[in-house]
């Protein structure tokens, strides 16, 4: 029977996400005012799958099926900041377990992401393409954590912001096909790898991503200014 290693998602890590390491965008949330509509609750369903990705050493987890709830904040003059929260979080789909992910040579893997809700902040706006770029973080528990746990042979790591910086995972959200994408370029690293890990997969150090997009369940809009 097949041991399930259980992997608590990083420390902005994801899914997320889950959930990708480069550059979070440096902008404030705070320096514009944002417009939001309707606002509400949301669920998001994958378009796709949603990768998990070890950017240093090339090897992939893969979810087919994955689910976020949460909610999105309504009205005029809002801070970007938190404008909409994760506060579940789900990814599997491997042998069609909800909560199992493919990993490298058959392995599955579970991604848990840690201390949610997360939250969505948006940083900037562009109104041609009614594309607003951000990232989801989380601010109350210093920053997105998480834990990674394959197969058998007991392999386990954590994930968490690079150097002592909270962890985030940058993304973007779209206004016409009301998709949010999670996007390589954030600040996720793995540590505390135990040994039963294969050098091939995953090491202390190892810059880490959540890629994928989500579908949300209703219309909805954000703008600034």
């Amino acid at each position: 029977m097949r041991k399930l290693l259980r992997t608590s998602v990083l420390a902005t890590a994801a899914t997320a996400t889950v959930l990708s390491l480069a550059v979070v965008p440096s902008a404030s949330a705070e320096d514009a005012t944002w417009t939001s509509t309707p606002g509400g609750n949301i669920t998001g369903t994958n378009v796709g799958n949603i990768i998990g990705r070890n950017v240093t050493r090339g090897a992939i987890v893969t979810c087919s099926q994955a689910e976020a709830t949460g909610s999105v904040k309504s009205g005029s003059g809002l801070d970007g900041t938190g404008i909409a929260s994760v506060d579940t979080l789900q990814l599997g789909g491997y042998t069609g377990d909800p909560t199992i992910c493919e990993g490298p040579s058959g392995l599955a893997v579970q991604i848990v992401v840690n201390d949610l809700p997360l939250e969505l902040d948006a940083v900037s706006y562009n109104p041609t393409t009614g594309v607003t770029t951000g990232a989801l973080t989380n601010a109350d528990a210093g920053g997105i954590t998480g834990k990674l746990i394959g197969l058998d042979d007991g392999c386990e790591a954590d994930f968490v912001g690079a150097n002592g910086q909270p962890g985030a995972i940058p993304g973007t959200f779209t206004n016409s096909t009301d998709r949010l994408t999670a996007t390589s370029g954030g600040n996720l690293v793995a540590t505390n790898v135990n040994a039963n890990c294969p050098s091939n997969f995953i090491r202390n150090g190892d810059v880490v991503a959540l890629e994928g997009t989500f579908v949300l369940d209703s219309d909805q809009t954000l703008t600034s200014p």
